[in-house]
C-alpha cells in the first residue's frame, strides 16, 4: 500500500471585533426575508477539525473529516437580543466522507458530507423545521469519474447531490445535477 495512515487535527480560537454578517429585521419584515448587512461589535468562534486518511489498496483511500465549531456574538449594542445566540449560517457539526480511487489512467470519487442545523436568523429564533426554507440537518453524496484520454485530453462526468435532496445551504439547493465535459490541458 503506498502511503500509510494519516490524520490531522485542530483546534481553533478566534475573537473577532466588527463582525459583519447578515442581520434580521423583523420589524421591518416580519418574514424575515429583509436580512441587511449589520455590524456586531465582538464575536467567538472556537472548535476542533480533524481529519484521517486511510490507504485501502495502492488504488483505494477513505478520507473522513469532522468539524465542530462554537460561533457566537459575544457583545451587540446595536441588537442586544443577539448576544449569546449562535452566529448565522455556521453550523455546529459538518463531516464529510470520500472514497477515492485512482488507477493508470482513470480516478473516480465518492463523498458525502452532513451538515447540522443551523439558524438564519441571529437572534435564533427560526427553529421550525422540515419546512421550505428551514436550515435541517443535511447529507448529501456526489460521485466523479474522469479518464485520461491522453497526455493532454481527459474525459470527466460528475454527479452532484446525487441523492436528489432538497437541503437549504444560504438559498435552496438545486436537485440533482450531471455534469461531463472534457479538459485540456495546454
Amino acid at each position: 500500500m503506498a502511503g500509510g495512515l494519516e490524520h490531522d487535527a485542530a483546534y481553533f480560537d478566534n475573537r473577532v471585533r466588527d463582525l459583519i454578517y447578515r442581520a434580521t429585521d423583523l420589524n421591518r419584515d416580519p418574514q424575515g426575508r429583509y436580512r441587511p448587512v449589520a455590524n456586531a461589535a465582538r464575536a467567538h468562534s472556537r472548535g476542533r477539525e480533524s481529519s484521517v486518511r486511510a490507504p485501502l489498496r495502492s488504488w483505494l483511500y477513505l478520507r473522513a473529516s469532522y468539524t465542530w465549531t462554537l460561533a457566537e456574538i459575544t457583545a451587540n449594542p446595536a441588537a442586544p437580543a443577539t448576544v449569546g445566540k449562535r452566529i448565522p449560517y455556521v453550523p455546529e457539526h459538518a463531516g464529510g466522507l470520500n472514497l477515492f480511487l485512482v488507477r493508470r489512467r482513470w480516478g473516480a470519487s465518492l463523498t458525502g458530507r452532513y451538515v447540522s442545523a443551523l439558524f438564519s436568523t441571529d437572534t435564533n429564533t427560526d427553529t421550525t423545521k422540515g419546512v421550505y426554507g428551514a436550515f435541517d440537518p443535511f447529507f448529501v453524496a456526489d460521485a466523479s469519474f474522469s479518464l485520461e484520454l491522453s497526455r493532454r485530453i481527459s474525459l470527466y462526468a460528475s454527479v452532484d447531490n446525487l441523492l436528489d435532496r432538497i437541503y437549504y445551504s444560504y438559498y435552496p439547493a438545486p436537485g440533482r445535477m450531471a455534469f461531463v465535459g472534457l479538459r485540456f490541458r495546454l
